[in-house]
């Protein structure tokens, strides 16, 4: 590591909220899933114009376009992990009571991103009794 490297500080609240607003502007071309050279230099156009407009915002500190990337991947990855708790309690048996209330910046994160947050239901569940059928002359039977 470089000695005359120096970690800029933690991205405040009033920051994240902001980079959020600039991912939902810019959000059919950074959450993009295709992944050609095309697409793949959009993205950095993309994450260069949020940094532009993320900078010239008053009692911001200055980003790079990798470091807001970066915030956003864990904002996103901290809002997966809050809904995979949520569910799991919610699944779970035994007493206690709620968990901590969601973080309103997470449920805006998720508000932004609904294609990440898409759940598959269980069309069978192992618990319910499932009917045998026969073929009795061409037509399906159920006992």
């Amino acid at each position: 590591m470089n000695p005359s490297y120096k970690k800029a500080p933690a991205l405040s609240v009033h920051e994240k909220e902001l980079l959020l607003n600039l991912v939902e502007k810019y959000k059919d071309v950074v959450e993009n899933k295709k992944t050609d050279a095309v697409n793949f230099q959009r993205k950095q156009l993309g994450w260069k114009s949020i940094s532009i407009e993320f900078n010239s915002m008053p009692n911001t500190i200055s980003r790079t376009g990798e470091q807001l990337k970066k915030c956003w991947n864990n904002l996103k990855h901290r809002s997966r992990q809050e809904q995979c708790l949520h569910s799991r309690y919610i699944r779970g048996t035994g007493g206690g009571g709620p968990i901590c209330p969601p973080d309103p910046l997470l449920e805006k994160v998720n508000n932004v991103i609904p294609h990440c947050n898409f759940r598959v239901e269980y069309l069978r569940d192992s618990d319910k009794l499932v009917s045998t059928c026969t073929v009795n002359s061409g037509k399906l039977i159920g006992l």
